[in-house]
């Protein structure tokens, strides 16, 4: 089977997704080392950066909020 090895250390199954195996920081990390316009830029600018900066656009009736859930660790979506 394939897999990444995501940076908290998960083994992420691409045939068996499980919503229980997607970690937010794992998303943020990987996004945060991602160059947007392919690095064709004089500077670094991610697209962590670039999503957040975006998100800041939206409206307040169309956000949604990340909340940590107990001591394990994972983030969950809550729409609003």
């Amino acid at each position: 089977m394939s897999f990444i090895k995501t940076f908290s250390g998960k083994h992420f199954y691409y045939d068996k997704i499980n919503k229980d195996d997607i970690v937010i920081n794992d998303i943020a990390v990987s996004l945060s080392n991602i160059c947007r316009f392919a690095g064709h830029l004089s500077h670094f600018y991610s697209v962590a950066q670039h999503a957040v900066l975006c998100s800041q656009l939206v409206p307040q009736e169309f956000a949604f909020e990340v909340r940590c859930t107990g001591n394990s660790g994972h983030y969950h979506l809550f729409f609003f």
